[in-house]
C-alpha cells in the first residue's frame, strides 16, 4: 500500500511546525490545500513564509500565511493600515514578541507571545509591526494568520525597507515610533 504524498506533507506540516491544517479543513471538506515554501533572507528580516492557499473547483477560498521565525530573527518591518481589517494571528510554537509601533501616539509596545503564553494575539488596524524569536529559545517561532476571503493585500500591508522609517498610507504620511527599532533584539 502507498501512501499519499499530499497527505504525508500536510501531516509533515503539524509534526515539523505544529500547523495543524485539518482544523482548517473540517469545515470545508471540498477544500484542497496547495502549499507554497519560500525562505525570506533580507538585510532586515530572516525567516520561512509558508503560504497555504485553499481551493475549491480552483478557485482560492481561504489563506493561512505562516512565518517560522529561528531563534533572533524576526520579520520585515511593516505596516498594517486603517483600512486592514484588524488581524488575529496564532502562535503554533515557540516563543518571541509582537512588536507594535502605533504612529499617532508613537509608543511601541513589545508583547511577550509564545505556545504556552500567548496562543492567540491581535494586531489593530494603522500599526507597525514585526515579529521576532526570543534570542534565547530553544525552537523556531511559528506563527500564522489565517483569512477567508483570501486578502488583497495591496493597499493593507506596506513593507518597509531598510532604513525607512515611513509609509505613505490613507493619504498620509505614518511616521515610524523612534523607539521601534532599538526594541529588536
Amino acid at each position: 500500500m502507498s501512501a499519499n504524498p499530499e497527505i504525508f506533507y500536510l501531516h509533515q506540516i503539524k509534526e515539523i511546525y505544529g500547523v495543524d491544517l485539518a482544523k482548517d479543513l473540517v469545515s470545508h471538506p471540498g477544500w484542497r490545500p496547495c502549499v507554497c515554501m519560500q525562505r525570506i533572507h533580507k538585510r532586515d528580516a530572516n525567516y520561512t513564509y509558508l503560504e497555504i492557499s485553499y481551493l475549491e473547483n480552483n478557485i482560492v477560498q481561504a489563506t493561512r500565511n505562516t512565518a517560522i521565525i529561528s531563534p533572533g530573527n524576526h520579520t520585515e518591518i511593516a505596516y498594517w493600515s486603517e483600512e486592514a481589517p484588524k488581524k488575529s494571528l496564532a502562535v503554533h510554537r515557540g516563543m518571541g514578541y509582537l512588536i507594535i509601533g502605533d504612529p499617532n501616539s508613537r509608543t511601541t509596545e513589545k508583547i511577550l507571545i509564545g505556545s504556552g503564553i500567548q496562543q492567540e494575539i491581535y494586531l489593530p488596524s494603522g500599526r507597525f509591526y514585526t515579529i521576532q524569536t526570543e534570542p534565547s529559545a530553544a525552537r523556531p517561532l511559528v506563527i500564522s494568520g489565517f483569512y477567508q476571503p483570501p486578502i488583497n493585500w495591496e493597499g493593507l500591508e506596506f513593507e518597509l525597507k531598510p532604513g525607512q522609517n515611513s509609509v505613505q498610507a490613507e493619504g498620509e504620511i505614518r511616521n515610524l515610533p523612534k523607539d521601534f527599532r532599538s526594541s529588536l533584539i
